[in-house]
């Protein structure tokens, strides 16, 4: 009896030893503001700010258009004063900025002062929207890191985040949407295997390549009905061949379900040539000339399996079985005629 329980610490212990625990490392939230520009100019912004550090950063779109400006990250004083400078795209360079947004923001998350480009300058404000379903989305940051064994090692490294949206209504399909994305998240994965494997090279020759995983996640849009995220996939396993996937996650806040796992839930007909068409001449448009393609030229390629998001100006279609993924972005206004009236999402295409 007494091996037995010697037995069963060397196995606990050795389990124990190879075991990771992610730790939080930030909490931020995530508050959807609406607003106007020189009281002329209807604004969405998403905001986020980090809980203890007064990071302020996130992005916004003019109503009449759609297409996300991004703020570069800034810290707010303690007099709450923000300033938030404007890029085109997520890939900052301090020459390229548009504009800024410099003010103040309130703890009802009043967002107000003066927006200006060097040129013109104008009065902005952004607040939440109290008929909104949704107005702010906590996310969790959890990290784990193992770097002890060697400085000239690399390193082991999880992080992944966790999405939840506020729900103080506590309306049952917000809920369901809360479960669902926490099992998308980094956390649903048992990390320890590969954290084992990677210990063990390192043990047993003081090599090995570095391992890691980071997930996250992009808020593309929200309104009451529908919420659009983009779930980030970054690793970098011992096989030393990173991976980037970017995943597509849209759920009905009005059932809970998620709406795009299948494009002929939201197309009538994959099989329409005239949809067809469009998605060709899409495709030459944003990517050029496919034409030395064979699987272009197949008529089966556009009848593929497609995903998608929702975004403030138009429907995103992503092809999984191509080459490399292709984004083929559709206005609601070419994209109507081939909807399914019966599909949850045909209240954008009004």
């Amino acid at each position: 009896m007494k091996k037995y329980f010697v037995l069963l610490f060397l196995i606990l212990s050795t389990q124990l030893f190879s075991q990771i625990n992610p730790e939080i490392t930030s909490i931020k939230t995530l508050h959807i503001l609406e607003g106007i520009i020189d009281n002329k100019y209807p604004i969405t912004m998403y905001l986020t700010i980090e809980e203890g550090t007064k990071k302020v950063d996130g992005k916004y779109y003019y109503n009449n258009i759609g297409d996300f400006v991004y703020l570069k990250e800034s810290v707010s004083d303690n007099n709450s004063k923000v300033i938030l400078k404007e890029f085109s795209s997520n890939y900052y360079n301090d020459n390229n900025s548009t504009g800024e947004f410099v003010g103040t923001i309130n703890k009802k998350m009043v967002f107000k002062g003066t927006w200006s480009n060097g040129k013109k300058s104008f009065n902005f404000e952004v607040k939440p929207n109290k008929k909104n379903k949704i107005q702010e989305i906590e996310i969790v940051k959890y990290t784990f890191e193992d770097t002890d064994y060697n400085s000239e090692n690399p390193p082991f490294g999880v992080s992944y985040e966790i999405l939840k949206i506020a729900n103080s209504k506590k309306i049952a399909t917000i809920e369901n949407v809360n479960k669902e994305l926490e099992k998308t998240s980094g956390k649903a994965y048992d990390y320890n295997d590969d954290y084992s494997v990677w210990k063990k090279n390192i043990d047993v020759d003081g090599e090995s390549n570095g391992w890691g995983v980071h997930s996250s996640y992009e808020l593309i849009y929200i309104d009451n009905n529908v919420i659009s995220i983009i779930s980030k996939l970054w690793a970098f396993p011992a096989t030393n061949r990173p991976i980037m996937d970017d995943t597509p996650l849209v759920y009905s806040l009005n059932s809970g379900k998620i709406l795009n796992e299948r494009i002929d839930d939201l197309i009538y007909s994959v099989d329409d040539e005239k949809f067809i068409i469009l998605m060709k001449q899409k495709i030459e448009t944003q990517y050029g000339d496919f034409s030395s393609f064979e699987e272009f030229e197949s008529y089966d390629f556009f009848k593929s399996q497609y995903i998608y998001n929702v975004n403030a100006s138009g429907i995103t279609f992503q092809n999984q079985n191509f080459r490399y993924p292709l984004h083929i972005s559709f206005t609601y206004d070419e994209l109507k005629p081939f909807v399914n009236k019966k599909s949850e999402l045909y209240y954008l295409f009004k």
